[in-house]
């Protein structure tokens, strides 16, 4: 057969996976405010960050515990839920505080082309150092240019390559992009799993309440 036919016989077959991957996308937007407490109960955000005493000082309040370098905030979601925020110099030594947050034993490490290759394979190997945990990863583009559903897609292909069940963490390893679309697919895939972000905030001229939530 001519090399144009196979191509489009290609194409037709991976539509139906698209149109329903998309179509839970479009149900999980009808219902927005279901979907996002949804997200909100099930994540957990721990942060590695180098911050100023300055911007510690703004998220500090009644839920605001200091343990030596560790901050933790908590943030109240409403009837009696919550979800911590680390805040630490250093965690890169602390991974019993992300192993705590960890549901099931199968975790979907995603980070971006610039941070994953500073980082990823430390936090591969704190992760599964003990052999209870099985670390699958995935690579996204880096860029603001890259927030679009053809990049998502991959995210939710590489979940279900793995044929991870609710019981699974997604962990996103870096800030911004990353962080807003694993959300998105963890808030999407197999009707919500846990979602957990580690990202480092570099100075005080960032936004320091892009800590406080990102759902």
């Amino acid at each position: 057969r001519p090399a144009s036919f196979n191509n489009r016989n290609e194409k037709m077959i991976a539509v139906p996976r698209r149109i329903s991957t998309l179509c839970a996308a479009v149900v999980t937007l009808l219902f927005m405010v279901p979907s996002l407490a949804f997200l909100s109960y099930s994540s957990n955000r721990m942060f590695s960050s180098t911050v100023p005493t300055s911007a510690l000082a703004s998220v500090a309040g009644p839920d605001t515990t200091v343990d030596g370098s560790l901050t933790t905030v908590t943030v109240p979601l409403g009837s009696g839920r919550s979800y911590p925020i680390y805040i630490s110099p250093d965690l890169s030594d602390r991974v019993d505080l992300l192993r705590k947050h960890i549901k099931g034993k199968r975790v979907l490490l995603i980070s971006n082309d610039v941070v994953a290759p500073l980082h990823m394979e430390k936090y591969v190997e704190m992760l599964s150092e003990d052999g209870t945990l099985t670390i699958d990863t995935h690579i996204l583009p880096d860029g603001e240019s890259n927030k679009r559903m053809e990049v998502l897609y991959t995210i939710l292909d590489k979940a279900m390559e793995l044929k991870l069940d609710r019981k699974c963490t997604f962990v996103a390893l870096g800030g911004g992009v990353i962080g807003d679309m694993v959300g998105f697919a963890a808030s999407i895939y197999q009707r919500g799993v846990n979602f957990i972000q580690v990202r480092k905030i570099e100075d005080e001229k960032e936004d320091f309440s892009d800590c406080h939530y990102h759902a």
